[in-house]
């Protein structure tokens, strides 16, 4: 059986490290992928340039503030995008004024941003929540 996939869209480092470490020290085996921008979300998705060789992910967990551009673009392409629309996006952001402006997209939970390890720990029960069964 193959690790579960998660592309994370997240531009700080440490957040991506401490829910890979999350990961770990739950004993889940999965897959995270981290990109810093929605262009590189979309090469991912697509599959170009050094993504070419880049899985399908399972679930999607979107930043929505990230310093050149918006998680917004990310859920509008998912939306618009066939083959791409039924993977499950989770969109996280430290500010839950943010949750209004994602109701109307594509995505299937807002989450409030941690700020430590156990809230990290929290996002990562319901990113295993989220995921299709057959991922799990």
């Amino acid at each position: 059986m193959t690790k579960p996939q998660i592309l994370m869209l997240e531009d700080n480092e440490h957040d991506v490290l401490l829910l890979r470490e999350a990961a770990a020290d739950s004993g889940f085996a999965v897959e995270i992928m981290a990109v810093g921008s929605c262009l590189d979300a979309v090469a991912f998705l697509e599959r170009v340039g050094k993504y070419r060789n880049a899985c399908k992910p399972d679930l999607i967990l979107v930043d929505l503030n990230l310093p050149m551009d918006h998680g917004t673009q990310l859920l509008a392409f998912l939306k618009k995008s066939e083959p791409h629309r039924a993977i499950p996006a989770l969109v996280y952001s430290s500010s839950s004024s943010e949750q209004e402006l994602t109701a109307r997209m594509p995505a299937e939970e807002f989450l409030l941003k941690p700020d430590n390890f156990e809230g990290f720990a929290r996002v990562l029960d319901r990113l295993k929540e989220s995921l299709p069964a057959a991922a799990t």
